[in-house]
């Protein structure tokens, strides 16, 4: 006991000299007074002071307008609600974009039901090192040490190209302030447990320090140069359940809307948009873009308005759609039709359905289809009818973002009477 007492009073000591030199200086030159003001009311823990049981991220995008990034959820809220996107950020920049990010926390509070509310989900670059060194002075096999370390995933902006970089920004604005290690978001409860483990067995872990290295997280996010930044760098530390959100609004100023917050606003029964909005559309029960004739959410039966002009069908479309057996049964299985004037799918379109029977289900896709990106693993039990011939299907349509697998569809063409398995090779990337 006195050794590890030890190695955490030396730990304490790292992580207060080493902080310094994780984070920019990004706010350097504002006054201390001004500083203090900025932030008297940024905290680790989520506030709902507006009565809401929701809290809205903004991202400034530099000329007056805005996007928003994240929405936290109050945990205690046991009631469905609609989430409002307004027209303004709280600082008066125009809200033209909304793609809520996934936040670690809503995954890992899913799988554990408050289980491990102690569990670091976010550790810096020199509080990993030396976290690691004290588990392995004190006993941890390089088997245990290596498991822990491979539930964390290291995001360092440095060493990534352009376009992962501002990904991991977009997901993470803490790295901005320096490396940092995010725990696996796809983590179950059992192996969350495990980790959690070593930590408090081999390093002294407990609510007391979970609550030091929380206060240092908050300190950091002090470095940034206003409070909505700021705040999206705690959003990772907090609470973002969708399970009670049914509805969404958007106002007339909303022209872009992202589809990465489709996968996990799986509840979802209505979607309003303001009629002056000049672009985004709600056509019986499609969420269509109509600057570009895109498809960004179905609700639902899953069918797709066929006078919309859509032409593409975006990510976690039909995320949420219910689909059922017709009246003939089991033989007449369950169908989705895909419009003629769509040209693309694009990945993952078609993840997210609810089908009540997966042994029998069609998508039947147009004779103008061009490209399909990446069916992935679950479709390849799907069975595609496809308007044109087996020989227009071969020469017209292309393949992209394969994943790293091979992967075999099951294809009937207008000419076939029977199914072709139709073989997909990885990626050569």
């Amino acid at each position: 006991m006195k050794k590890l007492m030890l190695y955490i009073a030396a730990l304490l000591a790292a992580i207060l000299l080493c902080f310094p030199l994780v984070s920019c200086d990004m706010n350097e030159g504002i006054d201390p007074d001004q500083k203090e003001q900025l932030f008297k009311d940024l905290k680790i823990e989520d506030t709902f002071e507006d009565g809401k049981p929701y809290h809205l991220y903004f991202l400034s995008l530099g000329n007056g307008t805005c996007s928003v990034e994240f929405v936290t959820t109050d945990p205690d809220c046991t009631e469905d609600f609609v989430i409002e996107i307004p027209e303004t950020s709280p600082t008066g920049e125009t809200v033209v974009e909304v793609d809520f990010h996934l936040s670690p926390s809503k995954r890992i509070w899913d799988n554990t039901e408050h289980a491990t509310e102690q569990l670091p989900l976010v550790l810096l670059a020199q509080d990993m090192e030396i976290i690691c060194s004290a588990m392995q002075q004190n006993g941890l096999k390089a088997f245990g040490l290596n498991k822990f370390q491979a539930y964390y995933l290291k995001i360092a902006l440095g060493k990534l190209d352009e376009i992962n970089k501002q990904e991991a920004i977009e997901n993470f604005p803490l790295a901005q302030l320096g490396d940092i290690y995010v725990f696996d978001l796809n983590a179950s409860a059992a192996e969350q447990q495990i980790i959690l483990g070593y930590l408090t067995n081999y390093a002294g872990w407990n609510a007391e320090r979970k609550a030091e290295y929380d206060a240092k997280l908050l300190e950091l996010a002090k470095l940034c140069p206003g409070l909505e930044q700021a705040e999206a760098c705690l959003s990772i530390l907090r609470y973002m359940g969708t399970e009670h959100v049914t509805g969404l609004r958007l106002p007339k100023t909303v022209t872009v809307v992202g589809s990465d917050m489709w996968q996990y606003l799986d509840q979802l029964e209505s979607i309003t948009v303001d009629e002056n909005n000049p672009t985004v559309k709600m056509i019986d029960n499609c969420l269509v873009d109509t600057a570009t004739g895109t498809l960004l959410r179905c609700l639902g039966d899953g069918r797709v308005v066929d006078q919309a002009g859509i032409k593409v069908i975006d990510s976690y479309a039909f995320t949420g759609c219910e689909l059922k057996l017709g009246e003939g049964g089991i033989k007449e299985g369950i169908h989705l039709y895909i419009p003629e004037g769509v040209t693309t799918l694009q990945k993952d379109c078609f993840d997210g359905m609810i089908i009540e029977d997966m042994m029998v289900f069609t998508i039947h896709l147009p004779m103008t289809l061009e490209t399909f990106e990446s069916p992935d693993e679950l479709e390849k039990i799907f069975v595609y009818t496809y308007a044109g011939t087996l020989q227009e299907w071969e020469e017209r349509i292309s393949f992209t973002e394969v994943s790293e697998d091979d992967c075999y569809v099951y294809v009937k063409a207008s000419d076939q009477s029977t199914l072709k398995q139709y073989f997909i090779p990885k990626s050569q990337k």
